[in-house]
């Protein structure tokens, strides 16, 4: 049975209800099988902190005009009769077409149609919070990035790394050349304002509530300090997430991405890490390492039908140190790479979707406990990210 039937849509008359398509669409993306109840992970808060300097030089997640965001595409039932019938067109390099469980999907221009009886309809809006906002220019290694509102530039960069030994608190963490923003999400800050209040507390010297981020000296990688991220296990159906974000980096379509990182699991295991993600979409998909409940990490692209690249060669340890390493080229097509080391021991090498769309821009790295349905304690250490190998 096709995902459209489980979903009640079993005939072309039907595709005419916007409702119905736009839940499917979105629960595509959302929601799946990922071992964190119905999605929870992928519907996450964005913490926008506009209340530093810091903050404000890598933007925050507003879109700008409302114009812009909330401009209507007309009728939802309309169909776009295009010159080839959509089940036939070839897909090209730059196209955003893709095939699940026998349904064709398109992303073009941040809107989501479905081909029915042979021509597009328009489903879905999934233009994300920094959809629009900048044009990307590649300046070596760094990207420039220019505001379409008004001309500013920024640069995004592509190497980036933080051993931690010069913090002499949490709050030296926030400058526009280390971490932008954090994000704690628990029972006692479960919505978006209740997070974004806390982010921007936190970030102007307030305290933590439950899930939390420390300096330790007691458990280290190298050196004599290491981060030591805690979240608390979450209400029934959500999740927890103590993690810091990164959010002024640049890894685009054929780009090769890096990460090295010592992580060190107190107990149980988080669900994910390491995520890298786009915020120009909706639920700011990209790759990210799941640890299964076997205990083997793997690599996911939450995005679309969400393809897990699997291994089980070595488990991710509990109560020692594991050095994770990451090899990405990118792309939104099969032809992309998934390279994945534990311990120095690869456990993946495969091609495979790593990129959600053609000209996604992967500028977000989140580092820490990015989701988990326990109670959990990660310590962190030499954090690495590059376009080149490590």
């Amino acid at each position: 049975m096709s995902y459209l039937a489980r979903m009640g849509l079993r005939s072309s008359e039907q595709y005419g209800s916007h409702a119905m398509v736009a839940c499917m669409l979105v629960l595509m993306v959302a929601c799946g099988a990922n071992g964190l109840g119905d999605g929870a992970a992928d519907a996450e808060p964005i913490a926008d902190v506009d209340a530093t300097a810091q903050q404000d030089a890598v933007g925050d997640a507003s879109v700008g005009d409302a114009s812009v965001r909330d401009a209507s595409v007309g009728d939802a039932s309309i169909r776009d009769v295009g010159p080839v019938s959509c089940d036939q067109q070839e897909i090209g390099p730059d196209d955003d077409i893709f095939e699940i469980e026998g349904e064709r999907i398109k992303y073009e221009s941040g809107f989501v149609y479905l081909c029915v009886d042979g021509s597009w309809v328009y489903v879905q809006d999934m233009r994300g919070p920094w959809f629009g906002r900048f044009t990307v220019e590649k300046d070596g290694d760094d990207c420039t990035m220019t505001a379409v509102s008004d001309g500013t530039t920024q640069t995004f960069v592509g190497n980036f790394s933080d051993d931690f030994e010069d913090l002499i608190d949490i709050y030296d963490l926030f400058a526009v050349e280390r971490w932008n923003t954090l994000l704690m999400q628990s029972p006692l800050a479960n919505t978006i304002p209740e997070t974004n209040a806390l982010a921007s507390s936190i970030m102007q010297g307030g305290s933590f509530l439950d899930n939390r981020v420390e300096v330790v000296t007691n458990i280290v990688h190298s050196g004599t300090q290491a981060l030591k991220f805690t979240a608390v296990a979450p209400d029934p159906g959500e999740v927890s997430k103590a993690m810091l974000e990164k959010r002024n980096l640049c890894y685009t379509k054929g780009d090769d991405f890096w990460h090295s990182g010592w992580y060190y699991s107190e107990g149980a295991n988080p669900s994910t890490v390491g995520d890298l993600e786009s915020m120009e979409i909706t639920f700011s998909p990209g790759p990210r390492v799941y640890i299964n409940d076997n205990g083997y990490a793997l690599v996911e692209l939450k995005f679309a039908d969400k393809p897990k690249y699997t291994q089980q060669v070595a488990l991710w340890p509990t109560h020692q140190w594991v050095h994770l390493k990451l090899h990405y080229r990118l792309s939104q097509q099969d032809d992309g790479l998934i390279e994945m080391w534990i311990d120095d021991t690869q456990v993946l090498s495969v091609s495979g979707r790593n990129l959600p769309l053609h000209d996604s821009v992967l500028h977000r790295f989140s580092l820490g406990i990015t989701a988990t349905d326990e109670h959990t304690v990660l310590y962190v250490d030499d954090i690495q990210l590059s376009r080149h190998p490590l």
